[in-house]
């Protein structure tokens, strides 16, 4: 992840950044996935067990777990993968569930990829979903990760002189 969130320093007297064109030429896609966020101080490895069938776990510090769906990324937008997390999560069995309404934190994190393409891309969430994130104890984040930077190159800007 940390590609994902470098930063690129330019120094000079003419700059230009411009996408490639290679990335040009494909369009970006805003939505990348929801991810589920738990922080936890217990053994979070009952649950890790229980949602399992449908998440796996990225590794995180002692005491974070992130999840993500076991399915196809192939759903545009991130209501059905909260929705699927909420299914989840309503399906705990009960000491597994005590677990996950004792964590500190549960957060679905919906990421979001800034690269300009297209323009706008809205993706709006029903009351009904909102209101299920919430019957689970769960808040919804949003997180926008810039562009990796090899989709990114600089070239001299073009001079007014004539020469």
């Amino acid at each position: 992840m940390n590609n994902w969130n470098a930063f690129i320093h330019l120094a000079g007297t003419d700059a230009e950044l411009a996408w490639t064109d290679v990335a040009a030429q494909q369009p970006v896609r805003f939505f990348i996935t929801v991810d589920l966020d738990v922080v936890c101080f217990e053994d979070m490895s009952p649950l890790i067990a229980a949602l399992e069938p449908h998440a796996y776990a990225l590794e995180r510090p002692p005491g974070i777990t992130s999840f993500e769906l076991n399915q196809p990324e192939s759903w545009g937008t991130p209501e059905p993968h909260i929705l699927e997390f909420v299914r989840a999560v309503n399906a705990l069995p009960p000491p597994v569930r005590a677990l996950w309404d004792r964590a500190q934190t549960r957060v679905f994190d919906i990421g979001i990829l800034n690269g300009g393409r297209p323009v706008q891309e809205a993706h709006s969430l029903s009351p009904e979903t909102l209101r299920a994130a919430a019957d689970v104890g769960a808040a919804i984040a949003l997180t926008i990760y810039p562009l990796p930077p090899e989709d990114y190159v600089c070239r001299p800007a073009q001079s007014d002189a004539v020469g």
